[in-house]
Protein backbone atom coordinates (compact mmCIF):
# COMPACT_ATOMS: atom_id res chain seq x y z
CA UNK A 1 0.00 0.00 0.00
CA UNK A 2 1.47 3.73 -0.99
CA UNK A 3 2.04 6.37 1.58
CA UNK A 4 -1.28 8.09 2.44
CA UNK A 5 -3.36 5.94 0.16
CA UNK A 6 -6.12 6.33 2.55
CA UNK A 7 -5.92 9.80 3.51
CA UNK A 8 -8.87 12.48 4.15
CA UNK A 9 -6.30 15.46 4.64
CA UNK A 10 -7.61 17.94 1.82
CA UNK A 11 -4.93 19.15 -0.69
CA UNK A 12 -5.59 22.34 0.11
CA UNK A 13 -4.43 21.36 3.80
CA UNK A 14 -1.37 19.92 2.86
CA UNK A 15 -0.71 23.06 0.16
CA UNK A 16 -1.00 25.19 3.62
CA UNK A 17 0.96 22.73 5.84
CA UNK A 18 4.01 22.56 2.84
CA UNK A 19 4.46 26.80 2.94
CA UNK A 20 4.36 27.14 6.54
CA UNK A 21 6.98 24.23 6.71
CA UNK A 22 8.95 26.12 4.35
CA UNK A 23 8.27 28.96 6.16
CA UNK A 24 9.37 28.14 9.49
CA UNK A 25 12.43 26.70 7.08
CA UNK A 26 13.54 29.87 6.14
CA UNK A 27 12.64 29.36 2.83
CA UNK A 28 11.07 32.70 1.23
CA UNK A 29 8.86 33.75 -1.99
CA UNK A 30 6.99 30.44 -1.61
CA UNK A 31 4.48 29.53 -4.19
CA UNK A 32 2.60 26.53 -5.53
CA UNK A 33 1.47 26.23 -9.30
CA UNK A 34 -1.33 23.88 -10.67
CA UNK A 35 -2.61 22.63 -13.88
CA UNK A 36 -4.40 19.56 -14.80
CA UNK A 37 -1.68 17.38 -14.53
CA UNK A 38 1.15 18.50 -12.67
CA UNK A 39 1.53 20.72 -9.48
CA UNK A 40 4.94 22.97 -8.60
CA UNK A 41 6.29 24.07 -5.32
CA UNK A 42 8.56 26.28 -5.84
CA UNK A 43 10.32 28.38 -3.49
CA UNK A 44 13.40 30.43 -2.44
CA UNK A 45 16.13 29.07 0.16
CA UNK A 46 19.83 30.04 0.75
CA UNK A 47 19.58 32.36 -2.26
CA UNK A 48 18.57 29.45 -4.62
CA UNK A 49 15.52 29.21 -6.40
CA UNK A 50 14.21 25.43 -6.11
CA UNK A 51 11.17 23.76 -7.79
CA UNK A 52 9.69 20.58 -7.42
CA UNK A 53 6.88 19.13 -9.61
CA UNK A 54 4.56 16.18 -9.26
CA UNK A 55 2.78 14.15 -11.89
CA UNK A 56 -1.17 14.59 -10.78
CA UNK A 57 -3.06 11.75 -12.20
CA UNK A 58 -5.49 11.78 -15.11
CA UNK A 59 -9.18 11.52 -14.12
CA UNK A 60 -9.81 9.19 -17.07
CA UNK A 61 -7.39 6.94 -15.42
CA UNK A 62 -9.77 6.19 -12.86
CA UNK A 63 -12.67 5.90 -15.36
CA UNK A 64 -12.46 1.66 -15.18
CA UNK A 65 -12.40 -0.06 -12.07
CA UNK A 66 -9.08 -2.31 -10.40
CA UNK A 67 -9.75 -5.45 -12.36
CA UNK A 68 -10.61 -3.08 -15.76
CA UNK A 69 -14.23 -4.83 -16.10
CA UNK A 70 -16.50 -2.49 -15.30
CA UNK A 71 -16.80 1.45 -15.84
CA UNK A 72 -16.89 3.67 -13.03
CA UNK A 73 -20.02 6.36 -12.98
CA UNK A 74 -18.63 9.88 -12.90
CA UNK A 75 -19.12 10.20 -8.76
CA UNK A 76 -17.04 7.43 -8.49
CA UNK A 77 -14.33 8.10 -11.29
CA UNK A 78 -14.30 11.81 -9.18
CA UNK A 79 -14.14 10.26 -5.97
CA UNK A 80 -11.09 7.97 -6.88
CA UNK A 81 -8.90 10.60 -8.30
CA UNK A 82 -9.55 12.86 -5.78
CA UNK A 83 -8.53 10.14 -3.20
CA UNK A 84 -5.12 9.99 -5.96
CA UNK A 85 -4.71 13.72 -5.84
CA UNK A 86 -4.68 14.27 -1.79
CA UNK A 87 -2.20 10.97 -1.61
CA UNK A 88 0.29 12.90 -4.20
CA UNK A 89 0.23 16.18 -2.19
CA UNK A 90 0.98 14.09 1.19
CA UNK A 91 3.97 12.41 -0.49
CA UNK A 92 5.51 15.48 -1.82
CA UNK A 93 4.94 17.25 1.95
CA UNK A 94 6.57 13.87 3.20
CA UNK A 95 9.33 14.64 1.20
CA UNK A 96 10.21 18.19 1.51
CA UNK A 97 9.67 17.95 4.97
CA UNK A 98 12.08 14.93 5.55
CA UNK A 99 14.90 17.17 3.39
CA UNK A 100 14.62 19.95 5.71
CA UNK A 101 14.68 17.93 8.45
CA UNK A 102 17.90 16.38 7.34
CA UNK A 103 19.19 19.65 6.60
CA UNK A 104 18.04 21.11 9.90
CA UNK A 105 19.76 17.92 11.97
CA UNK A 106 23.11 18.60 10.29
CA UNK A 107 22.34 14.56 8.37
CA UNK A 108 22.55 16.32 5.14
CA UNK A 109 23.22 19.55 3.65
CA UNK A 110 20.69 22.02 1.35
CA UNK A 111 22.86 21.05 -2.17
CA UNK A 112 22.83 17.42 -1.44
CA UNK A 113 18.81 17.97 -1.06
CA UNK A 114 17.64 19.80 -3.31
CA UNK A 115 20.41 20.04 -6.03
CA UNK A 116 18.33 18.55 -9.21
CA UNK A 117 15.21 20.94 -8.14
CA UNK A 118 17.74 23.97 -8.36
CA UNK A 119 16.22 26.00 -11.49
CA UNK A 120 19.05 27.27 -13.34
CA UNK A 121 19.61 30.68 -15.12
CA UNK A 122 18.13 29.31 -18.54
CA UNK A 123 15.24 28.05 -16.63
CA UNK A 124 15.51 24.15 -16.29
CA UNK A 125 16.40 22.71 -13.33
CA UNK A 126 19.69 21.08 -12.59
CA UNK A 127 18.37 17.47 -12.85
CA UNK A 128 16.86 18.02 -16.10
CA UNK A 129 20.09 19.77 -17.30
CA UNK A 130 21.95 16.98 -15.89
CA UNK A 131 20.27 13.81 -16.12
CA UNK A 132 20.54 12.71 -19.52
CA UNK A 133 24.11 13.71 -19.18
CA UNK A 134 24.65 11.11 -16.67
CA UNK A 135 22.48 8.47 -18.10
CA UNK A 136 24.87 8.94 -21.36
CA UNK A 137 28.17 8.86 -18.85
CA UNK A 138 26.67 5.02 -17.46
CA UNK A 139 26.49 4.19 -20.79
CA UNK A 140 29.39 5.07 -22.75
CA UNK A 141 31.97 5.19 -19.26
CA UNK A 142 33.13 8.19 -20.38
CA UNK A 143 33.06 12.14 -18.50
CA UNK A 144 30.56 13.71 -20.55
CA UNK A 145 31.74 17.53 -21.76
CA UNK A 146 29.22 20.19 -19.81
CA UNK A 147 28.57 23.68 -20.92
CA UNK A 148 27.29 25.64 -18.45
CA UNK A 149 25.17 28.87 -19.25
CA UNK A 150 27.75 31.45 -20.18
CA UNK A 151 29.74 29.06 -22.51
CA UNK A 152 31.76 28.01 -19.13
CA UNK A 153 32.72 24.10 -19.64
Amino acid sequence: MSYASNTNVSIEKSQIEIKEMLRRHGAGRVGIIEDDNQATVAFEYQKLLIQMSIKLPAKEAFRMSPSKRSRRTDQQMIKEWEQASRQKWRVLLLTIKAKLNGIAEGVTTLEHEFMAFVVMPNGVTFGEFAMPKLIEASKTGQMPRIALPGGVQ
